[in-house]
């Protein structure tokens, strides 16, 4: 669904489990990071690997092959890296209906304490609506996901939804990242400043 490119497994070793290559080729490496990759495999026992990306390196999905611009984020200019607005235009396209600036404050559960049957949220003008349905799924983030769990709160699940082991909100782990700067003398092309930023 994403368009992900990245290199193939059998001829760069991620170091991860996947065996199959990505459904597009990787993007090229750019200057900066190939003199990088060097400076470090050269003088440290660290190794540089060209990570996968939601970016198309062919047109994929209506949007366009990556060109490049090295300004993604947050959003890319000509539309050739995947955003959730993407999946957005899909389900609506398959039926599903998107409630702008609905925010959920409540989730209700069945008698059984098993299922949950219907949330209720306000809108802008702090109506308040409730929604019922089949299925539901909860994904609002580390933050707003425990927090929507701990206030829905009844007398069924004193502790909040979800949290019979008293767990919800705590030990939250985000995706976290280091950014370092430095300038590399080039004799090519005179002093490079290189971005390096693990995930």
């Amino acid at each position: 669904m994403m368009g992900v490119c990245g290199p193939d497994p059998a001829k760069e070793d991620l170091g991860s489990p996947r065996k199959q290559p990505y459904p597009m080729d990787a993007l090229p490496i750019s200057y900066a990071a190939q003199q990088f990759r060097e400076l470090i495999s050269e003088k440290t026992p660290w190794r540089v690997v060209h990570e996968p990306q939601a970016r198309n390196t062919r047109p994929y999905d209506s949007r366009p092959t990556c060109e490049g611009h090295n300004n993604c984020m947050p959003i890319c200019p000509i539309g050739a890296m995947y955003n959730g607005s993407y999946s957005v235009y899909h389900a609506e396209a398959a039926g599903a209906k998107f409630i702008p600036n609905a925010v959920v404050y409540k989730i209700e559960r069945d008698s059984a304490n098993k299922r949950v049957t219907a949330v209720q949220y306000y809108d802008p003008d702090k109506n308040s609506h409730r929604v019922t349905g089949k299925y539901f799924v909860i994904a609002a983030h580390c933050i707003e996901t425990a927090k929507l769990l701990l206030v829905s709160a009844d007398e069924q699940s004193p502790d909040g939804v979800a949290n019979s082991s008293g767990h919800v909100g705590r030990n939250m782990m985000d995706h976290t990242g280091v950014q370092v700067t430095f300038i590399s003398g080039d004799k090519a092309s005179g002093p490079a400043v290189v971005r390096w930023r693990p995930t």
